[in-house]
């Protein structure tokens, strides 16, 4: 879903990858670049090599399952309605997860908006950084493809040990806000397998996952360095931030982000510049900082009092006064930048 290190810093940074920690660190790694995903275990033994092999097959498996140009998540897009379309079950496993995660939101995690998505330039083939040609698709446009975004009418149905995908309309599906989470699950499956409790993977800011205890930075959004908002400790704990400073367009001065609210077809404009989750599920995380960035300073709020009380989340809010804060937490983290406004909600 983001390509966002290859244009910028990353908004989460790994405080000691970033600083050289001198402690007694001493780390094995493995760099999957397709992914954008990296694997640092403390102190390795010697299975390490398998149980990267096993993590390199876990990253092919989604990287083509869960792809819009490949396997079964193509089927499902290329199938007519009322067709039975036979899926694995791990993919069964997540779109279960995604159905429920956008009746939690009333709509706002929808990965049944992929054609908006590349309407408005912002798929991985079409996205070009900084695109001097792009001109906002016309409101026409918009309305024809919001008429197929119901994710509610893709059936999911279990029959014999098998199980199946059925659309009830022509709906596209793109899980690029949950397949790094999902990524991150099934990798931290194998850490327990191999007994490794010291280290992180990372793909990206999609999603990522600490084990034992460990910092990350979170940099100022609006920030073209490595300039940081906050200081976060993380014990054995998923993180996962979205935002509109990974891919956006300018056309006549404004900024247009990538993440679309799903009930107008345009670009989300609230002020949330930001949102982080820490939680002990990456796909959760991962889908509802997509689906917080879209909702209004209020209706977000109203949202982590209701749903994520066991969440640790913060917001980054933007308007005239600059960036606030806003987090349902009071400890377990320190502001870094004291230009920046704090808010406990």
């Amino acid at each position: 879903m983001k390509k966002f290190l290859l244009l910028t810093l990353p908004l989460i940074l790994i405080a000691f990858t970033l600083f050289g920690c001198k402690s007694e660190k001493s780390f094995s790694s493995f760099s999957y670049f397709s992914c954008e995903t990296v694997i640092k275990v403390k102190d390795a033994d010697g299975n390490f090599d398998v149980f990267i092999n096993e993590c390199e097959s876990v990253l092919t498996n989604i990287s083509t399952n869960f792809s819009v140009k490949l396997g079964e998540l193509k089927a499902i897009n290329d199938a007519s309605t009322q067709t039975d379309i036979e899926i694995s079950k791990a993919l069964y496993q997540t779109l279960l997860e995604c159905k429920n995660l956008n009746a939690l939101t009333f709509n706002k995690f929808n990965p049944a908006i992929y054609p908006l998505v590349k309407l408005w330039k912002f798929s991985p083939d079409n996205f070009v950084f900084n695109d001097q040609t792009f001109t906002p698709p016309s409101e026409n446009e918009i309305a024809n493809l919001l008429v197929n975004t119901d994710f509610s009418t893709l059936s999911l149905t279990e029959k014999n040990s098998k199980y199946y995908a059925t659309k009830t309309t022509d709906i596209k599906i793109d899980l690029g806000a949950v397949a790094k989470g999902v990524a991150v699950e099934k990798l931290s499956e194998l850490f327990s397998k191999y007994n490794y409790k010291d280290g992180y993977i990372s793909l990206g800011t999609s999603a990522i996952k600490v084990f034992g205890e460990n910092s990350v930075l979170l940099r100022n959004p609006r920030s073209n360095d490595i300039k940081t908002v906050l200081n976060i400790k993380l014990n054995d704990k998923a993180i996962s931030t979205s935002g509109d400073y990974e891919r956006y367009h300018i056309y006549n001065g404004k900024r247009y982000s990538h993440l679309i609210d799903s009930l107008t077809g345009y670009p989300t404009d609230t002020g949330i510049i930001s949102a982080t989750i820490i939680s002990n599920d990456a796909v959760k995380a991962d889908a509802l900082t997509t689906a917080l960035c879209t909702m209004t300073l209020q209706d977000a709020i109203s949202f982590i009092k209701t749903n994520l009380s066991n969440e640790t989340v913060f917001i980054i809010y933007e308007n005239e006064n600059g960036l606030t804060i806003y987090t349902n937490k009071t400890s377990g983290y320190t502001l870094t930048d004291n230009s920046v406004n704090l808010e406990i909600i």
